[in-house]
């Protein structure tokens, strides 16, 4: 009979994974996986299922095991279920499928170019096991009912099964993007605590090699705030500035932003000590760009917003390397390249502007030399799609969190400025400012926080770590500041809790500050800068060190 409706104050938008291969009771790996999606849970009221039954989606990312025969179909779920293709062309799933054998009175059907998203088992599993989708021969599945009648009721039953699995995550878990900018990256889960934090860092002199700081943030540890250790990169005067985490975050890839060289850094054989494996000694020379900044990871690889064109000047680009910096692709911008930012599930890509290589590299660029534009691209071809034109120096592109996100946010440090967008239903991008800063503040870097209720910018010209709530992204109201001066990058944990900020734009832009990288923690009134956490990088072995970027670990 059917359950009766969970009664919610709320509506539930929540993607919850049942990672069923993983299970013990699971002895096979023939089930791949399955997801289910209740997107709108509405109040409590009618029995009607199919009236106020959730959309519910059922997939997998690869489930194509052979001799096994796919037994979910649309044919058998009708509206309740969606069988589609995966969200991404590199989400795995992008095979054709399975031929078909068709037992008398099974309705399952063949639809070209979908995944199939269940498959029969070849063992036994008992009947209370956590694979509730399983089917076999030792667990009747509600999708094989010989009659129509009793195929929609078993549906219904198996649907509000579903979404009540659901529940318990969607109730007490924030829902979170990963710790890095990629929304590929396998990062740290939202009840982990971070036990480190690398730090991309330029001696101050240039007289003794670049490195990666490993800095010790385990409360519990005795090491606590301290450097560890340091992973030099064998060459000087590189202008360490951005790094990104490969997708399983066993390898950091960071650039010399003058330098044009790469250093790909293992993480993973022992975190502590990170040992540099590889450098690719002219990105320029093995792409055909210059002025390595953004680190996106991607699918089989790492994505790179390079500032300019091999000589120095324009265009920039997005080129894409392997996971071990081998050259795969590149593409053009229109002029201008900074930071970039993909939405997969709109198939989008947004890349922002500063200035090309050439003038970074003499500093105090003048104004004509400094882009407005921010581009829209098509992510799977590439293809430009929409370029607009903003105030001056929109850097960071900050999506906002969420597979149903539709805007985000992007600051203009010389505009002193931040700007919010939006992607209609035509697919266009609209572009509002949304917060006008003073003169002279220069915002430079931004987080959202990952249950979307604020914003956080750091001023590198007003000294301050500003907080927004953006409840209505529109219309940001400020509500919290703490001062920092020359506040530059931040870190934003998965808990919402804590903000890490370093202070080093670029060594031709600093002023005389002592150099640090301080925690910020966000508490219900307001930020507070946490005195047990300062680390001095003015008196490191070989002096003083310039923090950049920063990655959790």
């Amino acid at each position: 009979r059917p359950l009766p409706r969970p009664r919610l104050p709320h509506r539930l938008e929540q993607h919850v994974h049942l990672p069923l291969t993983s299970h013990p009771q699971v002895p096979r790996l023939d089930l791949v996986g399955a997801r289910a999606v209740a997107t709108e849970l509405g109040p409590a009221g009618a029995d009607d299922l199919e009236r106020d039954l959730a959309h519910v989606l059922l997939e997998a990312a690869a489930a194509h095991i052979a001799g096994r025969r796919p037994v979910l179909g649309h044919g058998q779920l009708g509206a309740f279920v969606t069988v589609r293709r995966a969200p991404h062309p590199h989400y795995g799933g992008e095979r054709g499928a399975l031929p078909l054998t068709q037992d008398e009175g099974e309705e399952v059907q063949h639809f070209s170019g979908l995944v199939p998203v269940l498959h029969e088992l070849a063992c036994n599993l008992p009947r209370h096991t956590p694979a509730l989708l399983a089917v076999g021969p030792g667990v009747p599945s509600p999708l094989l009912s010989r009659t129509k009648e009793e195929r929609r009721h078993r549906v219904k039953h198996l649907a509000w099964l579903l979404i009540f699995a659901a529940l318990p995550a969607a109730l007490v878990t924030t829902r979170r993007g990963p710790e890095d900018e990629s929304v590929f990256v396998h990062g740290l889960k939202a009840d982990q605590h971070e036990s480190l934090l690398y730090v991309w860092t330029s001696d101050a002199d240039q007289k003794d090699p670049d490195f990666l700081t490993v800095i010790d943030v385990d409360p519990k540890s005795s090491g606590y705030g301290k450097v560890i250790a340091t992973a030099p990169t064998g060459s000087t005067a590189n202008e360490a500035h951005h790094f990104g985490y490969t997708v399983n975050a066993d390898r950091i890839f960071a650039g010399g932003l003058f330098s044009n060289r790469l250093f790909i850094y293992d993480v993973a054989a022992d975190p502590k000590h990170p040992k540099l494996i590889k450098t690719v000694p002219d990105l320029a020379a093995s792409t055909g760009y210059s002025g390595p900044h953004t680190f996106y990871a991607v699918p089989g690889g790492v994505m790179i917003a390079m500032l300019g064109a091999k000589g120095g000047g324009a265009p920039g680009g997005l080129v894409t390397l392997d996971n071990d910096g081998k050259f795969l692709e590149a593409r053009p911008a229109p002029d201008y390249m900074y930071d970039v930012g993909v939405k997969p599930e709109l198939n989008l890509i947004v890349t922002s502007s500063w200035a090309h290589p050439h003038a970074v590299m003499a500093g105090n660029t003048p104004m004509e030399q400094v882009g407005d534009v921010v581009v829209a691209w098509d992510y799977k071809t590439g293809k430009v799609l929409q370029v607009e034109h903003l105030d001056k120096a929109p850097l960071e592109v900050r999506w906002l969190h969420g597979a149903g996100a539709r805007g985000g946010f992007v600051n203009c440090a010389f505009g002193n400025s931040v700007w919010h967008w939006e992607v209609g239903k035509d697919g266009k991008l609209a572009f509002t400012r949304v917060i006008k800063l003073a003169d002279g503040s220069i915002p430079a870097d931004m987080r959202i926080s990952y249950d979307n209720r604020f914003l956080y910018v750091s001023l590198f010209g007003g000294g301050a770590l500003q907080q927004y709530d953006i409840a209505d992204p529109a219309n940001p109201k400020l509500v919290s500041s703490v001062a920092i001066p020359q506040a530059q990058m931040l870190k934003l944990t998965p808990d919402n809790k804590r903000l890490y900020v370093s202070n080093s734009l670029l060594s031709n832009l600093d002023g005389k500050v002592p150099y640090r990288v301080q925690l910020v923690n966000v508490t219900p009134k307001g930020l507070a800068l946490d005195s047990k956490f300062d680390v001095d990088f003015e008196h490191l072995a070989t002096g003083q060190a310039r923090p950049h970027d920063m990655l959790l670990k």
